[in-house]
């Protein structure tokens, strides 16, 4: 191996640590942002939690039958009524629509 080749592969050495160095520095950084949001989200939440809506979120239902059998005004009138139509029931329209262009598909093809 030549003086050349023995610079040169000191040089890549070098530059490869200073490399990781910057690498660790930017995660190091990225980690304690990351760590910074969480907590202000944790603050947000636990706020929200304890907020007006603690009381609702509490008496909620935790079942089909007891959302049935309940009398909790607010927990009624958050219910949507059955004219209304809701995402279930334009995703449930849609895949019938879907599967009803796929049979005529089918047929026009036989």
């Amino acid at each position: 191996m030549g003086k050349k080749e023995k610079e040169h592969r000191k040089k890549v050495a070098a530059r490869n640590q200073k490399i990781d160095a910057q690498k660790n520095a930017m995660q190091k950084i990225f980690d304690e942002s990351m760590k910074k949001q969480l907590e202000d989200l944790k603050k947000q939440y636990d706020a929200a939690k304890s907020g007006p809506q603690a009381s609702f979120s509490a008496a909620a239902p935790q079942t089909a039958s007891e959302m049935m059998l309940t009398a909790n005004e607010d927990i009624i009138k958050s219910m949507p009524s059955d004219d209304d139509m809701t995402d279930l029931d334009y995703t449930l329209i849609s895949g019938l629509d879907d599967a009803k262009n796929e049979n005529e598909n089918i047929e026009s093809i036989t």
